[in-house]
């Protein structure tokens, strides 16, 4: 199984083409791509298939979590003799260009440009996603820094109240006892 985390600010498109090597065209091979919603249909099945690819775009539902891809072999022996290759791709990358190409008659330099752009508006998401993560993260420090003062304070005056708590008691201790 490999997970594919769906993240909120960013529409999660997953390419996956694959294929066996060279020498095993013959073997089939299972795909199972499930989503995170518990006991939920899969989303894609291939049986016995040596070679395809499988899309997840975040039309497959709007549920966060791990989207996993299962290939199986008919068994054991089988599965470790075989070599499965895969090309990952999420995000922006993860577009088919030649297909939308094709489909809306735009020549390369436009479907190069829409790729940059694609790329772009990607990489701004992930800015500000950090830049949210780190808000976050600097408000938890700064919440942090303020009870580790508070708590460094209290232990320093129960320190000095022990201090002087100790110093009075000794003190009437050894007038009773009259050494002082």
């Amino acid at each position: 199984h490999r997970p594919l985390k769906k993240k909120k600010y960013v529409l999660t498109r997953a390419f996956l083409p694959f294929f066996l090597g060279a020498d095993a065209d013959q073997i089939p091979l299972n795909v199972v791509v499930t989503s995170p919603v518990p006991r939920s249909k899969p989303l894609e099945q291939f049986t016995g298939q040596s070679e395809g690819k499988v899309y997840i775009s975040a039309d497959h539902g709007e549920h966060d979590g791990d989207y996993k891809i299962c290939f199986t072999a008919p068994d054991a022996a089988t599965a470790s003799d075989v070599k499965l290759l895969v090309d990952w791709r999420v995000g922006a990358l993860a577009q088919d260009w030649e297909v939308l190409a094709k489909k809306e008659h735009i020549d390369h330099i436009s479907v190069e440009l829409k790729k940059y752009e694609d790329l772009v508006k990607e990489m701004r998401q992930e800015m500000l996603h950090m830049k949210k993560v780190d808000k976050v993260g600097y408000q938890t420090r700064e919440a942090a820094h303020k009870r580790v003062e508070f708590f460094s304070f209290l232990s320093m005056v129960v320190c000095i109240s022990f201090t002087v708590g100790q110093y009075f008691f000794l003190k009437r201790f050894f007038k009773g006892k009259k050494l002082l």
